[in-house]
């Protein structure tokens, strides 16, 4: 769950980080941000119990 937060952090962050990046890098960090996001979302969605 923490490393779901933390790269959804990095997803609003990485665009802040434009002007010292080069474009083509920063565009494949942020389709590796936003696929590892989802990824650690889902495992942890996963592994959450279900109250019911």
């Amino acid at each position: 769950m923490l490393l779901a937060a933390l790269l959804s952090g990095a997803e609003v962050a990485l665009p802040f980080l434009g002007d010292f990046i080069a474009p083509g890098l920063l565009a494949a960090l942020s389709a590796l941000t936003v696929s590892a996001a989802f990824v650690a979302r889902l495992l942890a969605q996963r592994n959450m119990k279900d109250g019911t």
